[in-house]
């Protein structure tokens, strides 16, 4: 009878619609019921949670869920919103949380507490299902925040108007009804005919107003009794523990004694500090001093690297806002693990052309070695950018200008600058573009050194 992890999720989604409304909550109503064989199975849920003391007190959102709940159960009980007949029982359901509601009003009242929201939004809870036994389709429009933070004296005005209409009268007498039949056969009606409800005695019964029947009950203690699902729920699969959270190791009766490290927390865990001044350079700019003092600590620990939470996915962010932090991590890696820092280098030569950018590839190109293909694919990535885009962009114009202008002028021809511009296409690809920018000082710069090499080779 309990719904599976795909239901559950859906039940959870739209429990939690309260910013929704109620028109759109009821087409996913439609959507997820038709995955359901069974739509008595989820109304049962609900009823489960309604009744979970524990979910009751410690739930904020209890008020909004319970407005949904009442939705649902309701939109069931006229008919099921995949084409199935309406849910037998459902209106007795609806009509016990309208008891549970108007019981919690009257102990508002009598604490004197009728000017507090926990008053008002009772008083909404009620006046919505007395709307939905009516049938005012006005509420579609709008959502459960809405309907629960409206104002004590509309609320009371609906009130009085409701219960003066015969339509929501004779809803209100169908429901007592259903209600009572549904009393009268637990439990042998518990759960048999769609969703209904079973008696359960329990401590709390106090009242003696006369003999115990054969389940257990007095009959005028059943107003006030726990409806518990008698049915066992399994319990959910635990979750993966996270870095730095604690798993307790439970013996399952046997005691032992406890082992304590006196010199626990003494010092700092340093791989720990790490990563999280790492993660504060990924979230914002830091100092000079503290770039600075960040790059030494990554110089003592260099097998950390990628154990700091920067991935490729993150790295431009950390070449945006900190870029010398950035070009130390990425040179580090490229010396020290090359393979790894292969998706790293992607990422950067695939980056908008920025002042971070350019700094980290001006410290790449530096190293012996260096792969030509990243500072190739960076140029051209970066001249791709500029089609189709205004003239007036000199400040990236100039950045990109400036990286090509200082791998010309390098003379080792063994270098990685000199050999990253060996290719005639790219050759040709610089020249147009400095001719087209020829305004920007860094272009018209370019464009006067790629002549003179021109003009070099041709000798």
């Amino acid at each position: 009878m309990a719904l599976d992890l795909r239901e559950t999720a859906d039940l959870v989604g739209l429990l939690q619609m309260d910013g929704e409304p109620l028109q759109k909550i009821l087409q996913n109503l439609k959507n997820t019921s038709s995955k359901t064989e069974n739509g008595g199975r989820m109304c049962i849920a609900l009823q489960c949670m309604f009744y979970d003391q524990y979910y009751r007190c410690y739930n904020e959102d209890f008020n909004s869920e319970i407005l949904i709940t009442c939705f649902i159960l309701h939109s069931f009980s006229v008919g099921q919103p995949n084409g199935r007949p309406p849910l037998p029982n459902t209106k007795s359901v609806l009509y016990k949380i309208l008891q549970y509601i108007e019981s919690s009003i009257r102990e508002l009242e009598s604490q004197h507490q009728q000017s507090g929201a926990e008053f008002k939004e009772k008083v909404a809870l009620k006046v919505f299902i007395l709307q939905c036994l009516g049938g005012r389709q006005e509420i579609l429009s709008k959502t459960p925040r809405q309907i629960l933070q409206e104002s004590i004296q509309d609320l009371q005005t609906k009130h009085e108007q409701l219960l003066q209409d015969d339509a929501v009268l004779e809803s209100l007498k169908d429901a007592k009804r259903a209600y009572d039949e549904e009393k009268s056969a637990v439990p042998q009606g518990y759960m048999s005919q769609g969703v209904s409800a079973m008696v359960v005695p329990t401590d709390h019964c106090n009242v003696d107003t006369g003999p115990v029947n054969q389940w257990g009950y007095r009959p005028s203690e059943a107003l006030d009794l726990r409806f518990d699902p008698i049915c066992d729920r399994k319990a959910p699969p635990p979750l993966g523990l996270g870095e730095q959270e604690l798993s307790w190791v439970y013996t399952e009766g046997h005691t032992t004694d406890l082992v304590w490290d006196t010199t626990m927390a003494n010092t700092p865990d340093e791989a720990l500090e790490l990563r999280d001044k790492v993660q504060k350079a990924l979230r914002q700019g830091l100092a000079s001093e503290e770039q600075q003092a960040l790059k030494q600590k990554l110089s003592q620990h260099p097998d950390s690297l990628l154990k700091v939470g920067v991935t490729p996915l993150k790295f431009p962010t950390l070449v945006d806002r900190n870029a010398t932090v950035a070009s130390h991590f990425i040179t580090t890696l490229v010396q020290t693990n090359m393979k790894t820092a292969e998706e790293f280098l992607v990422a950067l030569v695939n980056m908008n052309v920025c002042l971070g950018a350019h700094s980290v590839m001006t410290e790449l190109v530096k190293l012996p070695n260096f792969p030509t293909q990243y500072i190739t694919e960076y140029i051209v990535n970066a001249l791709a950018q500029f089609n189709g885009l205004s003239k007036t962009d000199s400040r990236r114009v100039g950045i990109i200008c400036t990286f090509c202008t200082n791998l010309l002028r390098e003379t080792d021809p063994d270098s990685p600058k000199c050999q990253a511009l060996q290719s005639k296409d790219l050759i040709a690809q610089l020249t147009h573009f400095a001719t087209e920018y020829a305004s920007v000082c860094e272009a018209s710069t370019l464009y006067k050194i790629l002549t003179e090499r021109e003009k070099g080779e041709s000798k």
